[in-house]
């Protein structure tokens, strides 16, 4: 983690590189200097040292490790992350800051590196072992942006403070975004076409954001009516069918016995005899 700040110094000096110092200067018995690591700003350094740095830094050109551009764009973006993002404590405190908040897996490391016009600082909570998580709603903005305000407004008691970025570098605009900004996907597929693509400025840092009209979807193609189909021939009506009626049938009866009546036998008529 001690190396970790080093990686926001090109941001803050337009892409130039520096590493840390420990050691001011050493010299020997006689008084002959082995080694100067002293800078021309350094605030706690000496005026005459100050000055035999200046002289022999002049005429010494530094080779940017980024592009000056890309390193103003960045602090740009990292001082968005103060003045809009999750870092509340360096806002309430009204430092002029720039920084990323970090979190790590399974909540085992938060951290905040940031810096101001003078001061390039790194915080950070948890256990470099990864034994023990931290709590599991815990985060950056929660424990190490806090201790980042407190500290820096400790050291930066009577130092003037530079708004970020501080110094644009030449050919670069002051509401460059460094290219375009897309929003939409129409946009990302025009972005190759002639003319495709929208640049849209970015706000000033102490401004609020512009809230931006959503792009008009493009009207739908019109659709051809399909042809009117032939009529349907009227329904045929059909007579419902009548369930037939089944009337019961009584049960067969015996007759009941009737008297025989006795059969009369009438006698055979007389002839009349004849006379003789």
């Amino acid at each position: 983690y001690v190396h970790e700040p080093r990686t926001g110094i090109p941001f803050a000096r337009n892409g130039v590189l520096v590493d840390y110092v420990s050691i001011r200067r050493v010299r020997d018995r006689s008084g002959r200097l082995l080694e100067d690591n002293t800078w021309v700003g350094d605030p706690m350094g000496r005026p005459e040292d100050r000055l035999d740095q200046l002289v022999a830094t002049a005429g010494k050109k530094v080779v940017p490790t980024i592009s000056p551009k890309t390193a103003w764009l960045t602090s740009t973006l990292l001082r968005h992350v103060v003045t809009r993002g999750h870092a509340p404590a360096i806002r309430s405190a009204s430092l002029m800051a720039a920084g990323k908040t970090g979190t790590s897996s399974a909540t085992m490391d938060v951290w905040f590196i940031g810096f101001t016009s003078r001061w390039m600082t790194s915080t950070w909570v948890g256990d470099d072992l990864r034994q023990r998580p931290l709590g599991a709603k815990d985060a950056a903005f929660m424990l190490t942006v806090p201790m980042f305000a407190r500290y820096i407004n400790e050291v930066s008691v009577g130092q003037p403070l530079r708004e970020i970025p501080w110094e644009r570098p030449p050919g670069v605009k002051p509401n460059d975004t460094g290219g375009t900004v897309r929003t939409t996907l129409e946009e990302v597929v025009g972005d190759g076409k002639k003319g495709g693509g929208r640049i849209k400025p970015l706000p000033a840092p102490n401004t609020p954001p512009v809230p931006v009209a959503p792009p008009t979807p493009p009207a739908a193609p019109a659709i051809k009516a399909a042809p009117a189909a032939a009529p349907l021939p009227p329904p045929v009506v059909r007579p419902a069918a009548v369930a037939p009626v089944v009337m019961p049938i009584p049960p067969a009866t015996t007759p009941s016995p009737v008297a025989a009546k006795p059969k009369v036998t009438k006698p055979a008529p007389k002839r009349p005899s004849k006379k003789r």
